[in-house]
């Protein structure tokens, strides 16, 4: 072999093989890499979608609350408040007006007189329209000899009509505070 000739068959396979392991190293350690990233993106992806959906189930429960302590205004709807002494106010807290509104009297008791029967009755003895958020006051109470002696009586419930409503309409009053 002449020191001044080359040959260069083995040289270029062995460079070719060479250049090949390196190359292909860099790929294997590539997609390995990039098989890691893609599976702490898939875990990342996961750990998000649990939490959005904790976060909706949240959501949802706060509505569901939301809903339970402030139901929307129904129609027709009333609040009865005790003011002093046999007077009451009923306030309109429903989404509509209400016109007309009388009380429905209930039946005499035979026999007792008409200064013991708390029968529900407009301070100006009219009926009045009430919208919404508008309130009128009311007297509703009767004296009654319980225990040897006079007292102050009044309804548990009374009862309205007005034009709006298809049927007459039963209120708890709310008693003294």
């Amino acid at each position: 072999m002449d020191l001044g000739t080359i040959e260069w068959g083995p040289v270029a396979t062995w460079s070719a093989m060479a250049v090949t392991i390196v190359f292909s190293t860099r790929t294997w350690l590539s997609e390995r890499s990039a098989k890691k990233s893609a599976k702490d993106a898939a875990q990342q992806a996961a750990r998000s979608t649990e939490a959005a959906e904790r976060s909706a189930e949240a959501q949802q429960q706060i509505a569901e609350v939301a809903r339970r302590a402030f139901p929307e205004p129904k129609d027709f709807d009333f609040d009865i408040e005790y003011m002093q002494r046999g007077q009451f106010r009923i306030r309109n807290i429903g989404k509509r007006t209400a016109s007309n509104i009388e009380f429905v009297q209930p039946e005499p008791i035979e026999g007792l007189p008409d200064a013991l029967d708390p029968s529900p009755r407009w301070v100006n003895n009219t009926a009045v329209t009430l919208k919404v958020g508008e309130w009128a006051d009311f007297q509703a109470s009767a004296v009654s000899p319980a225990f040897g002696a006079w007292t102050t009586v009044y309804p548990k419930t009374v009862t309205i009509t007005f034009d709006e409503g298809p049927t007459p309409l039963v209120l708890e009053m709310r008693q003294k505070r």
